[in-house]
């Protein structure tokens, strides 16, 4: 059973791989690999000219690949993630994400980020690394750039909410697996600091506890 399950996931990344051209491929590894936190933005353009990447174009349309490929693809050793002061996953796609202008584009963006927060498999050990960046994301942003995570967190509820609502408390009880798997896994220090963090709206400290106690909601 969990062999069936290796080989569905290992077709799936290649089918993401093969979304960028193999070019591409090899920037993105070694922007995440390689590149300084405080170089990435020198990195970032000659990486977006590369792939002739405008935004405000119809070429931003390539940001929905580039994000499910780094999430499914690039997966970066942990001396490099805790350890290290290179280009992190989650900055890059926050990067991304401030930088879209065409707001039609920006919901497939968000769901290639979120995609695998309804379905988390807390069994498999590689299932953290696909939900990290938007965990980080929403967690560090929270400080300085609030407005970041408040969009994050309403757009995972509607998409929780939306998708299927037939299975709305399936994807509820995934997410809650998420943010516990996050702390226990130490990919974040303590989800009720997110939670309860003053400078969120209301409206989304409400949505993070009623995502957080999932099980009891389901009740």
């Amino acid at each position: 059973m969990h062999e069936k399950k290796d080989i569905h996931q290992t077709g799936i990344n290649i089918y993401v791989q093969q979304l960028i051209p193999v070019q591409s491929e090899r920037k993105l590894e070694y922007l995440l690999n390689e590149v300084p936190h405080s170089s990435y933005t020198y990195y970032l353009k000659w990486f977006l000219d590369s792939i002739g990447l405008e935004f405000g174009q119809e070429s931003e349309t390539l940001l929905v690949d580039i994000v499910r490929h780094v999430i499914v693809n690039v997966h970066p050793p942990n001396e490099i993630i805790f350890e290290s002061g290179v280009f992190q996953r989650y900055v890059l796609i926050g990067n991304l994400i401030q930088q879209q202008a065409h707001q039609y584009v920006q919901p497939w963006v968000l769901q290639a980020l979120f995609y695998d927060w309804i379905c988390y498999d807390d069994t498999s050990a590689s299932s953290i690394m696909l939900v990290e960046p938007a965990m980080l994301l929403m967690y560090r942003s929270v400080e300085n750039n609030p407005s970041m995570t408040d969009m994050l967190v309403e757009y995972l509820n509607n998409y929780v909410n939306s998708f299927d609502e037939h299975r709305r408390f399936d994807f509820m009880l995934s997410v809650q697996r998420v943010f516990k798997d996050c702390q226990e896994k130490g990919v974040i220090k303590d989800i009720k600091k997110l939670i309860n963090h003053p400078k969120l709206k209301p409206d989304t400290q409400n949505i993070l506890k009623k995502l957080y106690r999932a099980d009891e909601e389901v009740q």
